[in-house]
């Protein structure tokens, strides 16, 4: 048998590994943003949604990574609104994009002299590494992140494309690497952008393969400049252009988020090096999607671990750029690693830490790993050949048996969102997101002793941030659970506030919101009283832009319960405010509403063509609230 057989046959168990791995947790449930994304699937199973608004609709990313939701479609067409389909989907995705890093790594690692002869099994090895690691647990078993492995998918598609072609241009076949790089490399990389848009990554990745095996930046192969031009220069000069004329395209979300640009960026490095010692240490108690607790860095010594990564990711770099003709592979994977974090780990407004940002980027600290590994084994198996059989058959089968390990209690513990967040709370206490999230299963069984314990925690624990959510959660919990709720805790939840409104502050009112009119808060706490808190709590961010998305999602809160308490033109100010230039075409419907009542035909006409022109005509509940809107103010007098 010889070795290219040999390895596709190792990697097609290791395929089956992995399903037998993954299998036990298919079943589990959808997790934080999953609802926000699939409600809308929800409405087209009821037909109420069209396939169309599904597609279209999203409002994920700037590009609405339509082939994201039509995947998403398909499964729900298929298989129904079960998290199993939807898991089982980025299982299968999962296995497609080992086999497209396997396949992309053999073609690298060919142009490498030193290790062409291996580059069967190293690329087996790096792409058998990638599919068992723990690391892409959270990626797989969280169904949103389809997003990401579809990404990943077509930029892997993309870089094959790219290495074909310069291999055709090398034999001198340029008609045939001309439908390479610019017909298949371009349709690969724009449907991976529509998946989401971190595939903008893939020109400056085809520009290190070129760097490392080619003739890099000093190339007189026109068709290559042409590519670099057309695919990397153009799209940087259009970013560029579009953050000089409008720069809150990009960044406005900052005015959301409790750290500057420059402390994201000082944050990122460190960000980087614990993804590094995750890869090569995995530990599945530090994985997960509860990592909001993430410390922001506020100068190169706050925390000290800042300027330490900093200088640890720069000399490595140094060193990987020092030894990129002799080590090619090393240099190609280690700043693969770094470019592909490019547009999350950088200076957009995200939030500063997620494990999934890795499942692209990790593919490139695998190889490198793993060709160094190689290296300094061929000099050990010089020197001593013992030692180099003991690494063989010992050591490597045993990093194979520690990931899977790792991985299988990882998709043991994404059974339950109840075991996720159980498993954060152990190794990070301070996690907001994770006691949240416990309380809400606590709630769920009816445990509303367990459920106000850990919002207690949350409103006396030592960040400021969060104690505005403890205490409203608190009330909440107090209301589901039948109880007269503590109104003290409403003003100890405004004056917990800080500016600016986050997200997650504005959401953190809807529960309590529907508990109200749901008539489960006796009579102590009304609308208006509730409406009257959150406008305190607006107050308090003047300086946050009102067209701050948690800024209007707050005000049209506070509009809702001043109508329902009858005080309307409190609640026309509110809504007036909250409807920007932004803001849900739900929001001017309220508005429209409040106006009919109120008697004001004119504005009710404006803000309802408002409203119009913001919904597609293939949106079907907006086309049918639209009708009803109308038939409202044709009725007035």
């Amino acid at each position: 048998m010889n070795e290219s057989t040999l390895c596709r046959l190792m990697f097609y168990a290791a395929c089956a590994a992995a399903v037998g791995l993954y299998w036990s947790g298919l079943g589990g449930p959808f997790v934080l943003d999953d609802a926000y994304n699939f409600g809308p699937l929800e409405k087209w199973l009821q037909g109420t949604a069209s396939a169309r608004e599904i597609i279209w609709g999203n409002a994920s990313g700037e590009l609405g990574r339509p082939v994201s939701m039509a995947s998403f479609l398909l499964t729900v067409a298929t298989g129904g609104m079960h998290p199993f389909p939807f898991k089982f989907g980025n299982l299968l995705i999962h296995l497609a994009c080992a086999t497209a890093v396997w396949q992309l790594f053999r073609r690298l690692l060919a142009h490498d002299v030193r290790l062409a002869a291996y580059a069967e099994r190293i690329a087996l090895a790096v792409a058998v590494i990638w599919l068992l690691h723990p690391i892409n647990v959270s990626t797989v078993l969280y169904a949103v992140q389809r997003m990401a492995q579809l990404s990943t998918f077509f930029v892997l598609l993309a870089l094959l494309a790219y290495v074909q072609g310069r291999r055709l241009l090398a034999i001198g076949d340029t008609a045939r690497a001309s439908r390479f790089l610019f017909v298949a490399f371009p349709a690969a990389f724009l449907i991976g952008l529509l998946s989401k848009e971190n595939a903008a990554v893939a020109p400056a990745l085809c520009l290190l393969i070129e760097i490392a095996y080619f003739r890099g930046l000093f190339t007189r192969e026109r068709r290559v400049q042409w590519f670099f031009g057309l695919f990397l220069l153009a799209p940087m000069l259009l970013a560029t252009g579009l953050l000089v004329v409008a720069p809150e395209k990009l960044l406005g979300l900052y005015d959301t988020r409790d750290f500057t640009m420059l402390e994201r960026l000082l944050s990122q490095p460190r960000a980087l090096m614990t993804y590094i010692g995750l890869l090569l240490w995995p530990r599945g108690g530090l994985m997960g999607v509860f990592v909001d607790d993430f410390a922001v860095s506020e100068g190169l010594l706050s925390p000290p671990e800042t300027l330490a990564s900093i200088v640890a990711l720069l000399a490595i770099t140094g060193v990987a750029y020092s030894y990129r003709r002799r080590a090619p592979t090393v240099f190609l994977g280690w700043t693969f690693f770094l470019v592909a974090h490019g547009v999350e780990s950088t200076f957009l407004p995200l939030e500063l830490y997620f494990e999934h940002r890795n499942y692209l980027p990790a593919t490139g600290l695998l190889l490198a790993s793993a060709c160094l590994l190689f290296l300094l084994g061929q000099r050990v198996r010089l020197h001593s050949q013992a030692l180099f059989v003991i690494g063989r058959t010992i050591l490597v089968p045993g990093i194979l048996a520690g990931l899977m390990w790792v991985s299988w209690t990882q998709v043991q513990t994404w059974r339950s969102e109840g075991a996720l967040a159980e498993q954060a709370l152990r190794h990070r206490p301070d996690s907001m997101r994770a006691k949240i999230v416990k309380a809400g299963v606590a709630l769920k069984e009816r445990r509303f002793v367990d459920a106000q314990e850990l919002a207690q925690s949350l409103a006396m624990g030592p960040d400021q941030r969060n104690r505005m959510q403890g205490f409203v959660h608190s009330i909440t919990i107090d209301c589901f659970a039948g109880a007269a709720p503590n109104l003290d805790n409403l003003d100890r939840a405004v004056d917990s506030a800080i500016a600016p409104i986050r997200l997650s502050d504005a959401s953190s009112f809807r529960p309590l919101a529907r508990a109200l009119e749901e008539g489960r808060c006796g009579g102590a706490l009304t609308p208006g009283r509730l409406a009257d808190a959150i406008v305190r709590i607006i107050d308090g961010a003047a300086t946050q832009p009102n067209t701050s998305r948690p800024k209007w999602m707050l005000r049209t809160t506070a509009a809702t319960l001043y109508a329902r308490a009858g005080e309307w033109d409190a609640a026309r100010y509110q809504a007036e405010m909250a409807w920007q230039p932004n803001a849900d075409p739900a929001v001017g419907a309220l508005l429209v509403r409040i106006y009919v009542h109120l008697g004001d035909r004119a504005r009710a006409e404006a803000v309802l063509g408002e409203v119009a022109s913001r919904v597609e005509t293939y949106e079907v509940a907006g086309s049918l609230e639209i009708a009803r809107l109308r038939q409202a103010v044709g009725a007035m007098l």
